[in-house]
């Protein structure tokens, strides 16, 4: 993201930092829900969670 900060300022410091928690979350929701599937696969066929 480096077009963000061109324009140097706290708002955008606050979105970039929050853009890269979002995709920190997001990638860790993957992961567990990968985790969930491997570990307890009869579980998770049955119940599908978004």
């Amino acid at each position: 993201m480096k077009l963000a900060r061109q324009a140097p300022s706290r708002a955008t410091a606050r979105q970039d930092f929050r853009w890269s928690w979002g995709v920190r979350l997001v990638y860790l929701l993957a992961a567990a829900r990968s985790a969930a599937a491997a570990f307890a696969p009869r579980r998770s066929a049955g119940r599908r969670f978004t």
